[in-house]
């Protein structure tokens, strides 16, 4: 009887064993000997368990460390930066072309600066002296709508990106993140067949071979529950970032989601990397 409650207590520990490895990242290796030391000595289990843990606490902590050494060296670099282009024009006039080259150095460094927003103030002024400037609205309402957690700020993103359409309607860039604006579930404004209209838009002006226009397509389609049609277009962008030996990643589980016919959760947190390709594509 001893034995058989034994038994049932060490297989217990096994199971519970298993949901630990999988939710604390041990390697296969690692999790073949605390199951070994289970069955033998639950004791050593123990303490070789946490021993485990702690050196990955270890380890998280050192590459906490590094990544935020580094933001700060690129900190640093990036104040550098802004403070040489803000030099560069001491003695030139401020023109919309200025402001709006100002605002994308700032933007490019916002995951470093953590100021989101901060890149506004350059582009609101680009379109104040030059309210043709359709990048510049797109620009801001990109930031509006990608970063902005309060409705009023997105609605008025959403503005400013139809705006962009209107100025620059040829504009690949402009008319993939107008297909994606509308489809900000957290606003009202947002028409699903409007933003197909835009996809397809956007993918005919790049020739069907932009596999960041493709994957918006892509996107727009499952969105619609069309995921045959999403599929075949995701596999197309996949194959022309292999060919372009641009590395695959969230890409590729798009493609599993396509194929379990899965909806998409993606809203309005896309692939701000893809936006930004197709965006510094037309600067």
């Amino acid at each position: 009887m001893t034995r058989f409650l034994v038994a049932i207590a060490v297989a217990a520990i096994v199971v519970a064993s298993a949901a630990a490895y999988i939710n604390s990242g041990l390697t296969r290796e690692q999790y073949k000997q605390y199951e070994t030391l289970l069955r033998t000595n639950p004791k050593a289990a123990e303490a070789y368990y946490k021993q485990i843990l702690d050196e990955g606490k270890r380890l998280e902590t050192a590459k906490a460390n590094a990544r935020e050494e580094n933001r700060r060296k690129q900190m640093a670099e990036f104040r550098q930066e802004l403070q040489a282009f803000d030099e560069a024009y001491q003695n030139k006039p401020k023109d919309a072309q200025f402001h709006y080259k100002r605002g994308r150095l700032i933007d490019r460094a916002a995951t470093v600066h953590g100021d989101s927003f901060l890149p506004l103030p350059d582009y609101s002024k680009t379109i104040e002296i030059d309210p043709k400037c359709a990048l510049a609205y797109l620009r801001r309402g990109q930031i509006l709508m990608m970063r902005g957690r309060e409705n009023e700020n997105r609605e008025k993103g959403f503005h400013d990106i139809m705006t962009a359409v209107k100025l620059d309607p040829e504009n690949e860039s402009i008319q993939a993140y107008a297909a994606f604006a509308h489809l900000d579930r957290k606003i009202k404004l947002g028409d699903p067949a409007a933003a197909l209209e835009h996809a397809k838009k956007a993918a005919t002006i790049g020739n069907n071979k932009n596999p960041d226009t493709l994957q918006v397509l892509a996107h727009v389609y499952c969105s619609r529950g069309e995921f045959e049609t999403a599929l075949k277009l995701q596999t197309e962008a996949n194959r022309l970032m292999n060919k372009a030996k641009r590395p695959l990643n969230i890409e590729n589980v798009r493609l599993e989601q396509y194929t379990h016919k899965m909806p998409s959760h993606y809203n309005n947190h896309f692939d701000m990397e893809a936006f930004d390709r197709l965006l510094d594509y037309r600067d």
